[in-house]
């Protein structure tokens, strides 16, 4: 087995079949990530670690050394404000132990690598075994744990019939109207997997999700070019491979809401939405999802994903909290230590001056 350090573009590109042979879910997917690279790579460098047995890749550690404001930290592509929940090493669990003893040793003797922080993973160590790379790392470093708002799954029963039976009254009362809004052709649904074209798809993605939060006041994650730049790239890449889809509902012709799905192992993944502030008497929000999840139990599907964040329509429609975490190991050297408890102090700073704004401020993914 060897272990080789990918850290120009020309190299990363050169993984994609290899990448996309290991079969990663969406959001750990080479489009993913590169796309994630090419928007956000300034101040940055690659770390990509493959793990190779005879020449054939095995595991990728989809890494990259963060050298902004002097932190020298190993974090996961895709972190920040994109939002990439469960990220992870790429690799067969018979690989996983070996490979994460191989990193570990090479951040050890690294003389630049001072922090490695693992963003949006699962909090849980007995559904992460990833976690293990900060006992490998040993004495040498701090460990800080962080939650972040949870992801959230909805369970999935055989039929539809038995999902609305087992639902709260105010939902399904909501769930039939949109049903009925849908069948009676008053809302037209739109997908990308039939004939919604994906650049009008992600224009009227771009221009809802403006729109809500800035009802909402709001700032919306689409505010900074760069995302969008990310989205755009990383959907352009992946909805032809059947791994994404906007979905769009019309009523009178014009798009009234939009949900931008992922398809994660398991189901669908709500990613992003928008919904217009002048069609709100029609409950936009409950179009779609009455759609997708009605189509994903037809399916024989078993989950949807919410995904990261804890807004109360969540638990409202019956999904349950999955604990994520953002897990640091800080070099104990004096100067680093110090770094980050300053930067840990300027977090709670921040945050409490938060309490003292007005309600309804806030950033939006």
């Amino acid at each position: 087995m060897n272990l080789r350090i990918v850290k120009s573009e020309a190299e990363f590109m050169q993984l994609q079949e290899a990448w996309d042979a290991l079969d990663p879910a969406p959001m750990q997917s080479f489009a993913w990530n590169f796309a994630w690279w090419q928007s956000f790579s300034r101040y940055n460098a690659l770390r990509i670690y493959c793990y190779e047995d005879q020449g054939t890749v095995v595991g990728i550690a989809p890494f990259y050394f963060d050298r902004r404001l002097g932190q020298r930290a190993l974090k996961f592509l895709g972190s920040g404000i994109t939002c990439s929940d469960y990220a992870q090493l790429i690799v067969a669990d018979e690989h996983r132990q070996d490979f994460l003893s191989e990193i570990a040793e090479d951040v050890r003797q690294s003389r630049f690598i001072r922090m490695v922080e693992l963003d949006g993973v699962l909090a849980d160590p007995s559904q992460n075994p990833d976690l293990k790379i900060v006992d490998q790392l040993g004495t040498p470093f701090w460990r800080y744990d962080r939650d972040v708002d949870s992801s959230w799954i909805l369970e999935l029963p055989d039929s539809w019939d038995q999902f609305l039976k087992q639902s709260a009254s105010n939902l399904r009362r909501k769930v039939r109207k949109a049903a009925r809004r849908i069948d009676g052709g008053e809302v037209q649904i739109r997908s990308t997997r039939d004939d919604l074209p994906v650049e009008s798809a992600f224009a009227t993605l771009v221009r809802l999700h403006l729109e809500r939060t800035d009802a909402k006041g709001l700032q919306s994650a689409f505010c900074d070019p760069e995302y969008v730049r990310f989205l755009h790239a990383a959907a352009a890449d992946l909805i032809p491979q059947g791994k994404a889809e906007i979905l769009t509902a019309e009523y009178q012709g014009k798009p009234i809401a939009v949900h931008f799905n992922l398809q994660g192992p398991r189901g669908p993944q709500l990613y992003q939405s928008g919904a217009s502030r002048d069609a709100m008497e029609l409950e936009p929000g409950y179009l779609l999802f009455t759609h997708v999840i009605r189509r994903t139990i037809g399916e024989g599907i078993a989950e949807f994903d919410f995904l990261r964040g804890d807004e109360p329509y969540k638990k409202f429609w019956g999904a349950r909290p999955v604990p994520l975490a953002t897990v640091r190991c800080v070099s104990k050297s004096l100067f680093t230590t110090a770094g980050h408890k300053l930067a840990l102090g300027a977090r709670r700073l921040k945050n409490d001056l938060r309490s003292f704004q007005w309600r309804g401020l806030g950033v939006a993914r």
